[in-house]
């Protein structure tokens, strides 16, 4: 049975606000060690999706590389999330097979989805590391079987990609 975006997700949606401070998201992505935050606007609603790449947009590296990392990484004051988020929201929903996640992922150049159910409202992300940890769950259940689909798609697709071993 194919699994779907629901059984892959992060479920707890970790968020910040158009108007906070780039700095304030850098550091809630620092302390919960994730690389995606959903932006909500002022009434709540899911409006937009900020990115570690996004940050990096903003950063400003000090001259004294001396000190620890967080030293070294400037952000302008002036500077909010909604300056530097990706909007609109990409949303996905739960029931969607995971292989068209990953497809979509491929084809719009995205690394995280916002996942909606039923009603239209946002009950989770998934993203490119939850793909990663699923492809780790395969191969450690059954590596042989994996490497036989993996040649068959480096063959229907004529991917020159060495030996797979």
């Amino acid at each position: 049975m194919e699994k779907t975006t629901a059984e892959i997700m992060s479920k707890k949606l970790i968020t910040v606000r158009l108007l906070d401070s780039v700095r304030k998201a850098y550091q809630i992505m620092k302390e919960r060690q994730i690389r995606h935050l959903p932006v909500t606007d002022e009434t709540g609603e899911l409006i937009g999706i900020l990115s570690d790449r996004d940050l990096q947009r903003a950063m400003t590296p000090k001259a004294d590389l001396s000190r620890e990392y967080d030293d070294q990484v400037e952000f302008d004051e002036n500077f909010l999330v909604k300056d530097f988020m990706t909007w609109p929201a990409l949303f996905v929903s739960r029931e969607l097979p995971v292989a068209e996640v990953a497809q979509r992922m491929l084809s719009e150049k995205v690394s995280a989805f916002l996942v909606i159910d039923h009603g239209r409202m946002a009950s989770g992300i998934v993203t490119t590391d939850d793909l990663l940890k699923l492809l780790i769950q395969l191969l450690q259940a059954d590596p042989q079987r994996l490497k036989l689909s993996i040649d068959s798609i480096i063959h229907e697709f004529g991917i020159n990609s060495g030996h797979w071993a």
